[in-house]
């Protein structure tokens, strides 16, 4: 994809590191059988208990350092890169410039991770291979 910037990133830091095109690579694992055969254990918590943990984590990454550490981040990569749009990051990153109060870096990070919890649950319910206890 001549436009994707990030595949494009990534495939020449591949073969800069490795000396094989991404393509090579993935040909020569494709053929490797797994070792081990993995099981699955899937916890799956009532909405309220998932919701009020996603907030209690949010609440400890933005207490503990989350705006430090995007704004080192920023200054490290490029200002485009898909790593500062990583949920928290871009919120903190609003924080630390003034667009958002904390609380609402927190609530808008909250949201963004339950949409992602609830992806997460609806692709798992459409897989064949886990029983609902």
């Amino acid at each position: 994809m001549p436009n994707d910037e990030v595949r494009i990133e990534r495939a020449l830091e591949i073969f800069q590191l490795t000396g094989k095109k991404p393509s090579e690579l993935r040909k020569s694992h494709a053929a490797v059988s797994p070792r081990l055969e993995a099981k699955w254990l899937l916890l799956w918590p009532k909405r309220e208990i998932l919701w009020s943990n996603i907030e209690k984590r949010v609440r400890h990454m933005f207490d503990n350092g989350l705006v430090e550490e995007a704004l080192a981040l920023k200054n490290r990569v490029k200002l485009k890169t898909t790593i500062l749009q990583t949920m928290g990051y871009e919120e903190a990153l609003l924080l630390a410039d003034g667009f958002l109060s904390k609380e609402e870096a927190i609530e808008k990070t909250c949201i963004r991770h339950r949409q992602y919890a609830k992806r997460q649950m609806t692709w798992f319910k459409k897989e064949i291979w886990w029983e609902k206890i």
